[in-house]
């Protein structure tokens, strides 16, 4: 059936073989090739750039079938009628551009030693890309800097709020990018997104790259530590970073510098300093009391310690304070 609406809306019965005898996946490949070969032959003398190619990059990379509008605003609208067998391969329904059938799209992204002139497998990073600086835009303004607070953030359409993490990371999934610790610097569209339900799919884009930045590997630590208290209270992240991330982590810094009256820890009980000593934590019982203990507190000397308890008692654990300092560098 696909093969038959390909032959008749592109007019190609005279040049291929009867679908009686096409039919298996290859021959719709080969009738693919054919329709692009015959638009690049119209478009232009042979070597000459497809003109739909940066259309063609972003329609491979978006995650669902592109408003017309949005095209519209990428300046790429203009391109529709260019594209390979357009009104049939692609069309547009319900101000939407679509493609005719999954095998199109997987015909397009195998390598070039499979599909040597008209393979997107490497240039559908470019459409993230083109995708991710388009959405980020508005959210950032025009000339984005993490180090720079951002202006308020819009209304952000669905698609922008589903994806646009995920074209920012498969943009630059091998090489750090400015643009995406910029928004990872974005508390405000953090929020936003996590409160839409959106804050694994940030986690998942972040764990698929191959190459993070130390910004963006940082802030995938702490989303990954924090995400379900996010989650639960997404107005409440400053306060929550405060209380669970590493004293000397970036994260804790902004948490820090966004809370007006909070004061920063000078050293941290247990040692997590950092994200690379969060995962040695040091655990000790002190038994003796019949109560839960409520106050600890280090002799001058940081020879003895001394513990405080509901059941009114005090008591001075022998040796506990030497191995304390020893593990925390508390004195």
């Amino acid at each position: 059936m696909l093969y038959d609406t390909v032959v008749e809306e592109c007019q190609l019965s005279h040049r291929v073989p009867p679908s009686s005898s096409a039919t298996d996946l290859s021959a719709m490949h080969s009738l693919y090739e054919l329709v692009f070969d015959t638009c690049c032959q119209s478009a232009g003398p042979g070597g000459a750039p497809s003109p739909y190619r940066p259309l063609l990059q972003v329609i491979m990379a978006a995650q669902e079938p592109l408003p017309h509008t949005l095209l519209h605003e990428m300046g790429l609208a203009c391109l529709l009628k260019a594209l390979p067998g357009w009104g049939c391969l692609f069309y547009e329904a319900e101000h939407h551009i679509f493609m005719s059938h999954k095998s199109l799209s997987n015909w397009l992204l195998v390598g070039k030693q499979t599909n040597p002139r008209h393979s997107m497998h490497d240039a559908v990073s470019q459409g993230h890309a083109k995708l991710a600086a388009h959405l980020m835009r508005p959210i950032l303004g025009p000339q984005p800097a993490a180090a720079s607070r951002p202006p308020p953030l819009p209304p952000l359409s669905i698609y922008a709020s589903q994806y646009v993490f995920l074209h920012l990371c498969q943009a630059h999934a091998q090489s750090s990018s400015p643009l995406l610790d910029a928004a990872l610097a974005h508390w405000e569209l953090l929020k936003v997104l996590i409160k839409a339900g959106h804050g694994g799919r940030i986690v998942k884009a972040l764990g698929n790259m191959e190459v993070r930045s130390p910004y963006a590997d940082e802030s995938y630590r702490w989303l990954r530590r924090c995400l379900n208290f996010f989650e639960e209270e997404p107005d409440m992240m400053e306060m929550v970073t405060y209380a669970q991330c590493p004293i000397k982590s970036l994260k804790y810094a902004e948490a820090l510098s966004r809370l007006p009256h909070a004061v920063s820890a000078y050293q941290q009980f247990g040692g997590h300093a950092d994200w690379s000593s969060l995962s040695s934590v040091l655990s000790v019982t002190l038994e003796g009391h019949s109560r839960e203990i409520h106050s600890i507190v280090f002799s001058p000397e940081g020879e003895r310690l001394a513990t405080a308890s509901g059941d009114r008692t005090t008591k001075t654990p022998e040796g506990l304070a030497a191995e304390l300092i020893a593990v925390t560098g508390l004195v």
